[in-house]
Order: C-alpha cells, then sequence, then structure tokens
C-alpha cells in the first residue's frame, strides 16, 4: 500500500467513520462495519472476485483500503461509484 495525503476534511470523515465502526464493534461484540464500509469479504460478494484478487486490486491501487485495528475496510459505496461509472 501506499502513503496518501489528506486534506481536513477527508481526515475528519475518516475519524467519523472509525468512530462509527467502533461502536458497531462494542454494540455488537464481534467485528462488523456499518453499511458505506465493507471487509474483503464483503468487496468479494460486491464484485463477484476471489480474496486473492481483492488483495491484487489494493496492490495496484485499483481499489483504496484504509487497515483499522488490523482489518482491511473498503468504501463499498466509492468503489460501487467507482464501478458504475466505469
Amino acid at each position: 500500500m501506499e502513503l496518501i495525503a489528506l486534506e481536513k476534511k477527508e481526515w475528519d470523515e475518516i475519524k467519523s467513520d472509525i468512530k462509527e465502526i467502533k461502536n458497531a464493534l462494542a454494540s455488537h461484540g464481534k467485528m462488523s462495519a456499518p453499511k458505506k464500509w465493507g471487509t474483503a469479504s464483503d468487496l468479494e460478494k460486491l464484485l463477484g472476485i476471489k480474496r486473492r484478487t481483492v488483495y491484487h486490486y489494493v496492490s495496484k491501487g485499483i481499489v483504496t483500503a484504509h487497515k483499522v485495528g488490523g482489518v482491511l475496510l473498503f468504501d463499498l459505496e466509492q468503489i460501487g461509484l467507482k464501478i458504475q461509472n466505469e
């Protein structure tokens, strides 16, 4: 993965999303992500691809992942929009 620079607005949005994820984890007692964010497993189902392909897309910069607590999370909304525009 590569290091990216974020604008303050983008960083605030990510912090807000992380807070939402933490709340979801606390309320469920297990790993689950709010609807906007998904795991590699969710991305597999969304795109109909294998886990290896998900990680290949991340390494090539095709999709962006955010690592939170050792788990890669994907912005499903952003990926969905990217797919629609192609």
